[in-house]
């Protein structure tokens, strides 16, 4: 008999319990041939967030309240004689802002995908030295992402670009991937070096409580 079960375990974060989901395989011999596999959803969700993160995460709901605003302007005018060449435009540049902020938060709440399958069985030892080459790893990133993301927004600057409906110019937009770099820098900073419980999930996958 296969049985298949979905389980709230207990809360290792403080804030919000993880959630997982078991496989539970039953042989003839019963409960001796049983089986469970295990695989956790999520990041580490109970972090205490300090007022920029907070700041960070207000930008985001208006993000997308303000997409969705503009959405239904446009879909409003499109049965209205009313044109709003601007909406799909907004929407765009509103949509690349909240893509690349929630990078920076997915970062700090350690919501990327990694394999932790193999780390989470290394001896204590390893799995602080393979924190370190996650750490440096990243930072190589994100410090590339912010150079070059740099350099195109001082292109755009002294060149003029603006956009097409809007008038705006292009390097406002371009900012938000070397804004998000730069907080995502310091997300690391604060997850491996300044938070315990993520510093823990990052090298055994499991939170503390």
């Amino acid at each position: 008999m296969v049985k298949m079960n979905v389980m709230h375990d207990k809360p290792t974060c403080r804030e919000a319990p993880s959630i997982g989901a078991s496989i539970e395989v039953k042989g003839n011999e019963g409960l001796k041939n049983s089986e469970t596999v295990h695989a956790e959803i999520g990041g580490c969700t109970g972090i205490k967030k300090g007022p920029l993160w907070r700041g960070v995460e207000i930008l985001l709901f208006c993000g997308v309240v303000g997409m969705l605003v503009v959405v239904t302007l446009q879909v409003v005018a499109r049965l209205t004689p009313m044109s709003l060449p601007w909406t799909e435009e907004l929407t765009r540049y509103l949509f690349i802002w909240t893509t690349f902020l929630g990078l920076s938060v997915g970062t700090r709440s350690v919501s990327h995908a990694r394999i932790s399958l193999v780390i989470g069985r290394l001896p204590r030892l390893l799995q602080r030295v393979a924190l370190h080459m996650y750490f440096v790893a990243s930072c190589t990133f994100f410090m590339v992402l912010a150079y070059t993301g740099w350099r195109l927004v001082m292109q755009q600057f002294y060149n003029g670009e603006t956009s097409p409906a809007l008038g705006i110019g292009m390097y406002l937009i371009t900012t938000s991937v070397v804004v998000s770099a730069l907080l995502a820098l310091w997300a690391l900073v604060e997850s491996v070096y300044l938070d315990h419980r993520t510093r823990s999930y990052l090298e055994t996958g499991e939170t503390i409580g």
